[in-house]
């Protein structure tokens, strides 16, 4: 929701329209669908305090993590390079690299 919301209040009806019940009090707190309690989201991780999120909203998109996906594909190949010794063939950096790739579906 968060690289989807364009403000704060978008990431709220976002979390709304997933089924998530939310509760603004002094913390940010979601319920998903089938729990019974709430949960603060600042448990979840520095990343999720309200501060935190507002700011995430603010700074990434989408073009962010593709970024962030190209240098982290970058120093695979450059790592893979470097084996000089020849211990994984062409077909399985080619596996590698597709794997690795996957993840961001």
């Amino acid at each position: 929701c968060i690289l989807q919301a364009n403000d704060f209040s978008g990431f709220l009806e976002l979390l709304s329209e997933k089924g998530y019940e939310v509760k603004q009090g002094k913390y940010l707190a979601v319920r998903p669908q089938g729990m019974t309690r709430f949960r603060r989201c600042k448990t979840l991780g520095e990343n999720y305090s309200q501060e935190a999120i507002v700011e995430r909203i603010a700074k990434e998109d989408l073009s962010f993590y593709q970024s962030q996906n190209e240098e982290r594909q970058a120093a695979i190949v450059s790592a893979m390079s470097k084996d000089t010794a020849g211990r994984r063939c062409q077909a399985c950096r080619k596996d590698i690299m597709q794997s690795f790739t996957g993840l961001e579906s």
